[in-house]
């Protein structure tokens, strides 16, 4: 990386002392801690903080706990990515199952580790 691409990347990370990652990352990590288990399959390892409204779609909603679900990267019990699968449908990153939250009591009686 040249002077100039790291004085860029510096300028870009240092441009905002309240940076939205660093307070989601904290978000994330409050999140988790208060909810340890996916809801799809009640795994605790790999797990990560899905927005059931996107952010793109429903920025004013990116921070609401109301507007989010633990789910895991990588089931350990049905060897899948609940994230991907279950929040996005299993087609894109970019799509989401708009009916997640709805879906959740019969996903958790079907997969949730006992």
């Amino acid at each position: 990386m040249s002077y100039i691409d790291s004085l860029i990347e510096w300028m870009i990370e240092t441009e905002n002392p309240n940076d939205d990652k660093a307070y989601w990352r904290g978000l994330r990590e409050d999140f988790i801690d208060a909810y340890p288990r996916c809801f799809v399959c009640g795994g605790t390892k790999n797990l990560d903080v899905h927005h059931v409204l996107p952010r793109h779609k429903y920025p004013e909603l990116q921070y609401e706990w109301d507007n989010l679900v633990t789910l895991c990267r990588k089931s350990e019990k049905i060897k899948i990515n609940c994230h991907y699968l279950f929040g996005h449908g299993g087609k894109s990153w970019d799509n989401y199952n708009p009916k997640l939250l709805d879906q959740l009591s019969t996903l958790r009686d079907i997969f949730w580790e006992k």
